[in-house]
C-alpha cells in the first residue's frame, strides 16, 4: 500500500456560554495522524462465517476509501485464494515468510499483494503452512 498524505481535518465547536453572551462557533483546520483500527475476526467453530465477513467487509471498507491489509493466518488459506487468485503470488510472498525474517529484515508490508480492490491488499497464506512458534 502506498502511503499517502494525512488529511486535514476541520472541526466545528459550537459553545453556548453560560454569562448570556449567546452561541460562540470556532472552526479550525488541522492536521491529524489518524491511527489505524484493527479488526480481528475470529471463533474457534468453523462455518460461522468468517472468511465470508473479511472478504466482504474488506472489499466494502475499499470502496469506502479506506486503505484496508487483510492478514490471512487460516491455515486454509480460503480468504487467500478468493482475494488473490494467482497463485504465484501465493508461492512468493506469504504471511510465512514474513513471521520467519529476522527482526530487523522482517516487514509484513513487504508481503502484501494488491487485490482486484486497489485499496485492498493480502497478506497470503499457503493452504497448511501456517508457521508456529513457540517463545
Amino acid at each position: 500500500m502506498t502511503a499517502k498524505a494525512s488529511p486535514t481535518i476541520h472541526v466545528e465547536i459550537r459553545v453556548f456560554d453560560r454569562h448570556g453572551d449567546g452561541l460562540h462557533t470556532y472552526r479550525k483546520g488541522f492536521t491529524a495522524t489518524v491511527m489505524p483500527v484493527i479488526i480481528t475476526i475470529g471463533n474457534h467453530k468453523g462455518g460461522v462465517g468468517k472468511t465470508t465477513t473479511t472478504v466482504n467487509l474488506s472489499d466494502a471498507l475499499g470502496r469506502e476509501g479506506h486503505n484496508v491489509l487483510v492478514i490471512d493466518a487460516d491455515p486454509q488459506g480460503n480468504s487467500t485464494s478468493i482475494l488473490l487468485p494467482d497463485i504465484e503470488l501465493r508461492e512468493r510472498f506469504s504471511l510465512v515468510k514474513a513471521l520467519a525474517a529476522p527482526i530487523r529484515e522482517g516487514r509484513m508490508t513487504s508481503m502484501a499483494c494488491q487485490t482486484a480492490n486497489s485499496r485492498v491488499d493480502v497478506i497470503p497464506v499457503r493452504p497448511g503452512k501456517v508457521a508456529c512458534f513457540s517463545g
